[in-house]
């Protein structure tokens, strides 16, 4: 793949949401994986969305793991998605921080 820049990141990112949007979830998949390995936070955060919500059966291991890497990022939507996943998974404990 060519060099990832920001112009590149959000062709891809509106691609991904493009398939997503259109049930083509795995399509959408494979395009967040791309942007998330250098560390698109978009991307990670949908991509544990998917994980969480969209897949079946789904995977709550992965989509922690997406949000705790898009929280070290910096991103506050993760952090609100990560309470979120908790808060639903039954853990209201750790909703709280």
């Amino acid at each position: 793949m060519a060099h990832l820049n920001e112009e590149n990141a959000l062709g891809l990112f509106a691609k991904a949401c493009e398939a997503e949007e259109n049930g083509n979830i795995y399509k959408a998949i494979e395009i967040y994986q791309i942007l998330s390995r250098p560390g698109f936070t978009p991307a990670v955060i949908n991509l544990g969305n998917l994980y969480d919500d969209k897949l079946s059966p789904p995977n709550p291991n992965m989509a922690v793991a997406l949000y705790k890497k898009a929280v070290k990022l910096g991103d506050a939507v993760a952090a609100y998605s990560l309470a979120i996943h908790y808060r639903n998974f039954g853990s209201k404990r750790w909703s709280r921080y």
